[in-house]
């Protein structure tokens, strides 16, 4: 299985300079590929230069480190759910 993290979008606020980005997580699995949620991450202009160094790409990299867990749901696994529809729980 093979993730990679995609910029969905970015923003920046023009007046305070919050950058906003919205990353979503394609994984890939054999010939199968499926798209993680969305989650948005953002930064001030004083944390982007106290805590990355004004360094878009240590800010970038701390982003995609917290969103890597986001993978989605396995299309086997919904269609497994999917399954269970009229099913009588005991």
């Amino acid at each position: 299985m093979e993730s990679k993290i995609i910029i969905y979008d970015v923003h920046v606020h023009p007046e305070t300079g919050y950058i906003t980005y919205t990353l979503q997580t394609v994984t890939k699995e054999g010939s199968r590929s499926w798209m993680g949620p969305k989650k948005q991450y953002g930064t001030d202009q004083q944390m982007l230069r106290d805590r990355f160094n004004s360094d878009i790409a240590q800010f970038e990299a701390w982003a995609a480190r917290e969103h890597r867990a986001i993978v989605g749901v396995h299309p086997e696994f919904v269609d497994q759910m999917m399954k269970r529809k009229g099913q009588v729980i005991p």
